[in-house]
């Protein structure tokens, strides 16, 4: 028995490694997620791992099913070069952290009761009392609420009905557009307090959202603002 290049132990016996990537099992994992189905996060999940645990797992094919999987839960990225039993414990980790968030947490629907009202808004009061934080992003919050990323990540797509980055960049730029209407804060000062990196950065995302430059809508903002006769 040797290991692998991401540490899934491979056996080397006479009918040699398999090569078949579990695509239909990927495919049902993240189809799972997309559906907010707990139970069959688990069903795939372990299908997953007894693929990896197999002892005829092949090392380049179980080298992709890893980083795959590293890239639906970033936790995993350090996990990959550890072998096959540390990295299937790490997964059955983060998918049970996920999809025990999923049956404690109400989705967002239309007939949504209080609970489910009160749960958004303290994930809004958190983001906008964090929003122009330094640095501010998933892994601020979600230590926050003592969850991982992942689960916070997956939690807050199903409550809100959009990924956590695509709510918090809506939001910058909503407060964006107030500092540019009330304020002649320059472009670089309204980078740093809205937490950008930089101006550049700012300008870019505030184009991508609104079609034009925030210099192009404030002065189009005061151009249309009523004037005292």
């Amino acid at each position: 028995v040797y290991q692998g290049r991401c540490g899934i132990e491979i056996a080397t016996i006479r009918h040699g490694p398999k090569n078949n990537y579990p695509s239909d099992i990927m495919h049902h994992l993240k189809s799972a997620f997309r559906s907010c189905n707990p139970e069959e996060m688990r069903l795939y999940c372990d299908q997953l791992c007894s693929v990896l645990l197999d002892p005829l797992m092949g090392p380049e094919i179980g080298t992709i099913i890893a980083y795959d999987l590293a890239l639906l839960f970033p936790e995993l990225s350090d996990k990959v070069s550890c072998s096959a039993q540390v990295f299937c414990e790490s997964l059955r980790h983060c998918v049970a952290a996920i999809a025990d968030q999923y049956e404690s947490t109400p989705p967002s629907t239309s007939t949504a009761g209080p609970t489910a009202e009160s749960s958004r808004q303290k994930y809004i009061d958190a983001i906008e009392e964090m929003l122009e934080a330094p640095g501010f992003g998933i892994s601020a919050i979600s230590e926050r609420f003592g969850m991982s990323d992942s689960a916070f990540s997956h939690m807050f797509k199903r409550i809100f009905g959009v990924t956590f980055i695509s709510y918090v960049n809506q939001r910058k730029i909503q407060r964006a557009k107030s500092l540019l209407n009330e304020t002649n804060l320059s472009l670089d000062a309204l980078a740093l307090q809205l937490g950008y990196s930089s101006a550049s950065n700012f300008v870019r995302m505030f184009k991508q959202y609104e079609g034009i430059t925030p210099g192009a809508y404030r002065q189009l903002s005061r151009n249309n603002a009523p004037h005292d006769s």
